[in-house]
């Protein structure tokens, strides 16, 4: 799953710059543009990866994973 959301993201990236600026629909008076639902859509990607990235983490701790899991101290 990690690796075809990270595959899924760098295909929508390479389409920003490719849009050309195209508006994709108004709405309420709000032009939204394609590029911009491009990174909206890479924005889904990257919150998917985020669990399993911090899941792999933190497999190989064992008993340490309570104190790997904390932030700061």
């Amino acid at each position: 799953m990690l690796a075809q959301c990270a595959a899924f993201a760098a295909q929508i990236e390479m389409g920003v710059p490719f849009s050309d600026g195209a508006v994709l629909s108004t709405l309420f008076g709000y032009s939204f543009r394609l590029s911009m639902c491009f990174m909206v859509l890479c924005g889904l990607c990257t919150s998917v990866m985020w669990g399993g990235i911090f899941n792999m983490a933190a497999e190989g701790l064992g008993f340490y994973a309570a104190i790997g899991s904390r932030r700061g101290k």
